[in-house]
């Protein structure tokens, strides 16, 4: 095995986090990636629900989530749909009225 005398003198004296800290303080861990996750199924559920209940319209979805107007909620979904490809299509409400959303820009 190799001890730390064996090492060049610039490694030895490296203080502070060690390299192998530092890479794994950059990587969200899944704790974080799973809340985030979850925030994002429960926007587009309410997101799905308020198109449900507002059987399509818009505007009433949008003052139901209190987003002030269409264009907001419909650059929220295309976020959401860019950022979570795999979740789009669990929502058949925003399916339903937004289709693919990149034809509405």
């Amino acid at each position: 095995s190799i001890a730390r005398e064996d090492l060049p003198q610039e490694i030895r004296e490296v203080s502070g986090p060690s390299r192998r800290e530092s890479l794994t303080e950059s990587i969200p861990n899944n704790r974080d990636l799973n809340v985030e996750l979850a925030r994002v199924q429960a926007e587009l559920s309410c997101i799905d629900h308020a198109l449900t209940i507002a059987k399509g319209n818009k505007s009433e979805a949008e003052k139901l989530l209190g987003y002030p107007n269409r264009q907001t909620m419909r650059r929220r979904i295309q976020r959401l749909r860019e950022d979570h490809p795999s979740l789009s299509s669990n929502y058949a409400a925003i399916l339903r009225y937004y289709g693919e959303i990149d034809a509405e820009s």
